[in-house]
């Protein structure tokens, strides 16, 4: 399909916009790139921002035929996002002032789109928001419970396995090596990059919404087993090669191994969520 030409007032308008973008916000784009290369925790953003602009610019027809509805509820959105700037910035807050980012791309295409705007382009942004880094305080919380739980279960699958085992909190104490499960181990972190993938996975391989949706609620739980995994791997390792074969590459491997067994584990997900709702469609009719 052939695109209508984009009239002079709207090229004045997106370079205003852009240019407002730019000045507001470029500092703060550019060290939240840099935060991502060098947070192991969030680099997958790296990958996240690209795709989200490339499903964004994949939906551009579909943009273009919506008609254009002024909204001033967006315009009033985009002064939150502004107000939302000013707190994080004179806060000291990264996280604040990075999802003013977010917002006021938000809230500027609905106002010059409307909400059939917003609603196509909810997935990039989404997208984006995952790529965030979660303040300090927000991710500690969330992980050691998480590290707790991986610790559980790992050390309840090496007593299985028959080695002797005492847990502590997070601390692991094996007969020959002492395991403290990190925050690389809670699942948070491949949690984190599944919760994307699976988020692109479903958009391009699933036309069902509820099953989009299911996908992405399996995504923590399988980081979180997978990791469990890592951690008995470890144990077993120590306890029956040598204490340095569990700590030493073949440990890191491990873990890029295991991220592969998740991304598996995830398409398998898909395709027992297919074979069950075509069981129920088939009930139903």
């Amino acid at each position: 399909m052939r695109l209508k030409p984009i009239h002079t007032a709207t090229w004045i308008q997106a370079g205003v916009v852009i240019a407002l973008a730019v000045w507001l916000w470029g500092k703060i784009v550019s060290t939240w790139l840099v935060h991502l290369w060098g947070d192991p925790n969030y680099s997958f953003g790296l990958l996240t921002v690209p795709v989200a602009t490339w499903l964004a610019w994949r939906r551009r027809q579909e943009l273009h035929r919506i008609p254009k509805k002024t909204s001033y509820w967006g315009l009033a959105f985009t002064v939150f996002a502004l107000t939302v700037l000013l707190a994080g910035t004179l806060g000291s807050e990264l996280f604040l002032s990075r999802i003013s980012f977010v917002l006021f791309l938000f809230g500027i295409s609905w106002y010059v789109g409307g909400w059939g705007h917003v609603k196509l382009l909810a997935l990039p942004l989404g997208l984006l928001v995952l790529a965030i880094p979660l303040p300090e305080v927000v991710f500690n919380q969330v992980a050691f419970p998480l590290q707790l739980l991986a610790s559980h279960i790992a050390t309840v699958t090496l007593d299985v396995f028959g080695v002797p085992v005492l847990r502590e909190g997070n601390i692991i104490t094996l007969p020959k090596i002492t395991l403290g499960v990190a925050e690389a181990c809670s699942g948070l972190r491949s949690g984190f990059s599944l919760l994307a993938l699976s988020v692109i996975y479903g958009q391009l391989c699933e036309s069902e919404n509820v099953t989009r949706m299911a996908l992405v609620a399996t995504a923590i739980p399988i980081a979180v087993l997978v990791n469990s995994i890592r951690v008995t791997g470890t144990g077993l390792l120590a306890q029956y090669v040598t204490a340095h074969a569990a700590e030493s590459f073949f440990h890191g491997f491990y873990g890029w191994l295991l991220f592969g067994v998740a991304l598996v584990l995830l398409v398998v997900t898909h395709k027992v969520y297919g074979l069950a709702a075509r069981i129920l469609q088939r009930q139903d009719t």
